[in-house]
Formats: C-alpha cells, structure tokens, sequence
C-alpha cells in the first residue's frame, strides 16, 4: 500500500506577532454613507482636520488618527463632522469589524437595464447593494 501525506505548513503565532500600537490618539468612525468613503479627505480639511491620517479598516470603518488628544476631542465635538459619522469610538486593538463590503463588476448589460432595481436584484444574491458607480 501507498500512502501519499499531504504536507500542510502550520504558522505559529507568539507574543511577538500581537500589534502593540497605541491608540490614544485614534478614533473609528463608520461613515453614514458608503459613497463618501472616497471623498472623507476632502470633507476632513473642510472641515479644518487636514493632519488627520486616514485607514480604511473595512466595511463602512475608517481609523482616524490625530496628532493630539486636544485635536481628537475637537473632532469628537464638531457638529459639521457629526453629518458624516453614524458612529465614533475610541480607537482598540480588540475592534472587531461589523460588516464587509465585496465590489462586484458587471460586464455586457445592456444600457437599456441600467437601472437601480435591475443592480439591487443582482446584489440581491449575495446582501444589499450599497452604491452603483457611474
């Protein structure tokens, strides 16, 4: 008898791994919209946050990072920022993301169903549509 073992390689993971960032001075917002995801920069320095760095963590979540405490609570207070956010909360090490976002590409619809019923159906098969590029 012949026996052919599979070998599957096994990573493993010690203390060293574990991020040991600060987040004292970060905050996750997720955005109301998943549209104004791509437009967040802009609307930070209009605003006046312009030396806010930005990551996408998933989802509708971005990680704000200020360069002080006092800046993050100024954040925090802004009524205009308020508008963009349907949540903020300190930044963790344990945050665990809500959702996930999956961008599918169509290819030969006719422009005659070109319509948001038509793409909502599609989305339909795997959640919700979110937003139709133009």
């Amino acid at each position: 008898m012949n026996l052919r073992m599979e070998s599957n390689p096994v990573l493993v993971l010690d203390e060293s791994c574990v991020n040991q960032q600060v987040y004292a001075y970060c905050l996750l917002g997720k955005v109301k919209e998943f549209a104004s995801l791509t437009n967040l920069k802009v609307v930070l320095v209009s605003e006046g946050f312009d030396n806010v760095k930005l990551r996408y963590m998933g989802g509708f979540w971005v990680m704000l990072e200020f360069s002080s405490e006092e800046v993050k609570m100024k954040f925090q207070s802004s009524v205009g920022i308020g508008n963009w956010f349907s949540q903020l909360q300190q930044a963790s090490s344990d945050f665990i993301i809500d959702g996930k976002v999956t961008w599918v590409e169509l290819e030969v619809i006719p422009l005659k169903m070109w319509s948001e019923n038509m793409f909502k159906r599609i989305a339909s098969n795997w959640g919700v549509l979110l937003h139709v590029d133009d």
